[in-house]
């Protein structure tokens, strides 16, 4: 990682996602000390000097993405075992046993991973939901990662103190689907988790510089007591982060609660501007108004949503109401990818589909949401999300000459509809270089093909502990 006092990105185009939600081309950022202190145009000002200049010439400079939601470990499960199954089916039969047989030393592996693809993709920001926290040895392991790599992380630290006994039946019947694969469990006692929680809030949040936040992230309302998002709820507001959780995944939450999710925290008075909830599929329109009238922020997972065949949320009706909806690719095996620009276009796509109405979200909407939108659900967009004076240095640089973005005459709608990803030629995270001409600080050319070779065959062994199939035989139907 490059580190540098004062930096200059120089004639590029900045998207800024400012209030004004300018485009300026021919322009300039200065960045010192980690932060833009200064931007303009090259034909109304002059750059002051500095440390390093980058020439954007032909690129557009955007705030970095920011993935508002995910789940970082599960990416040595992906390719092959997680397809064909719906939430619950995923969750116990692949998910959890996946995780139970991964060492630490495969949590650093995976997180390597997964910063490399993300950073990749222009991702500087994520919200980890670390439902493999209560392993022994797996944080340090991937705060170390982080802190190396450089990456902003949100480390929601998951917890599960219940488990309702209508979902127990139904997951007893899914384990006889694969009666090989050990049936787990990551319940803790309430006073168990809080006090977790706690002593890694205390150790990590405000570490590596400023960039990894620790937040507390009850599970679902079905898998966590009153007591413990009550807990949650207050810890946010005392330490002045937020608080995040799964909301109505799964239409059995409606079934248990005998009412939605939403209904169900608002009877308790745990919905608040503070807490940032995912999904949000089996929703109606009364979900999003009681949603929208206490300031929940919101990050819609459409990709995970669409592979698990969970069904599609209501994000344009949230969109409509102003309230903050960012994207998250969700966990690495029930998306497989973890590419921004390709998960904007799918949720283009997907509801332009389900609207039947082909403006349904714009391409600029779509772009906010992965950027400023993204940084207003985490509560983060005094810090990131836009190019402007006083923020934070997330900044990434996308080189529009490929053939697949040419020719672009829509900047918005050539980012969300035409781009792959490997567009995203530099990344800077708090004015540190991570990545320039695609290659990664954290991650040499010379070192990454035994790094993939090490990953691969670490992912074949997890597996195999787990007694999963990771080679299925051919199905067409």
């Amino acid at each position: 990682m490059q580190t540098l006092k004062t930096l200059s990105i120089q004639h590029g185009t900045l998207v800024t996602m400012d209030q004004y939600r300018r485009v300026l081309g021919d322009s300039w950022v200065h960045v010192q000390d980690g932060r833009i202190v200064a931007l303009g145009v090259h034909a109304e000002s002059v750059p002051p000097p500095a440390d390093r200049v980058i020439d954007a010439r032909g690129k557009v400079v955007l705030p970095g993405f920011i993935n508002a939601h995910t789940h970082v470990n599960q990416i040595l499960l992906r390719g092959g075992p997680s397809h064909g199954r719906q939430f619950y089916d995923w969750l116990f039969n692949v998910l959890y046993p996946g995780q139970k047989a991964m060492r630490p030393e495969d949590v650093a592996v995976a997180v390597r991973l997964y910063c490399a693809e993300a950073v990749r993709s222009g991702i500087t920001t994520i919200n980890e939901n670390a439902d493999s926290a209560i392993y022994p040895g797996n944080i340090e392991a991937a705060m170390a990662v982080y802190g190396e790599v450089g990456v902003r992380v949100v480390y929601a630290r998951m917890f599960f103190d219940r488990m309702d006994g209508r979902i127990q039946g139904y997951v007893d019947t899914l384990k006889a689907r694969s009666p090989q694969v050990e049936l787990c469990s990551i319940m803790e006692e309430t006073a168990v988790a809080k006090d977790r929680i706690t002593a890694l809030s205390d150790q990590y949040h405000g570490t590596a510089g400023g960039r990894i936040s620790v937040w507390p992230a009850p599970a679902t309302t079905t898998a966590v007591t009153v007591e413990g998002m009550r807990w949650a709820q207050a810890f946010a507001r005392d330490r002045a982060v937020m608080w995040t959780l799964h909301m109505a995944e799964s239409d059995h939450d409606e079934r248990i609660h005998g009412m939605s999710p939403a209904e169900y925290m608002e009877c308790y008075g745990l919905l608040d501007e503070r807490l940032q909830v995912a999904h949000c599929v089996y929703f109606d329109r009364k979900d999003v108004r009681l949603l929208h009238r206490h300031n929940v922020k919101v990050t819609s997972q459409v990709v995970s949503n669409a592979y698990l065949g969970s069904g599609v949320a209501p994000v344009p009706e949230m969109v409509e109401r102003g309230m903050a909806v960012g994207i998250g690719t969700d966990n690495g095996n029930s998306n497989d990818s973890v590419n921004m620009i390709g998960d904007m276009k799918f949720m283009a796509h997907i509801h332009r589909a389900v609207h039947r109405d082909a403006d349904v979200l714009t391409p600029e909407k779509i772009l906010e949401m992965a950027t400023i939108d993204g940084a207003r659900s985490l509560g983060m967009d005094h810090e990131i999300g836009s190019i402007e004076t006083g923020k934070r240095a997330d900044l990434i640089l996308l080189d529009l000459r490929h053939p697949q973005t040419t020719p672009h005459h829509h900047l918005a709608a050539t980012i969300v509809f035409q781009a792959y990803g490997n567009e995203v030629d530099t990344v800077l995270i708090d004015g540190n270089v991570v990545m320039e001409n695609r290659r990664l600080s954290f991650l040499p050319p010379e070192r990454e093909l035994a790094f993939l070779e090490e990953a691969q065959s670490r992912a074949t062994a997890i597996l195999q502990r787990a007694n999963m199939v990771a080679n299925p035989a051919w199905r067409s139907l």
